[in-house]
């Protein structure tokens, strides 16, 4: 920040970059607070599977 407490242009362009990989990581992490099921992260996706046998893939692509 300059003197006056403005952003430079410098802060202001910095972004954050994250692919499908990272988005499945979070998503693993919050779904594991609601829902009682194992958890396997696989190469096209995030894999569920519940104790009743129900079996479910998550998966994430960037919108082109």
């Amino acid at each position: 920040m300059n003197d006056q407490g403005k952003k430079t242009t410098e802060q202001k362009t910095m972004q954050t970059y994250c692919d499908e990989k990272d988005i499945l990581l979070d998503l693993k992490c919050i779904l594991k607070d609601y829902y009682l099921a194992t958890f396997t992260e696989k190469e096209d996706g995030l894999k569920l599977k519940f104790k009743n046998g129900d079996k479910f893939v998550i998966t994430v692509k960037k919108e082109k």
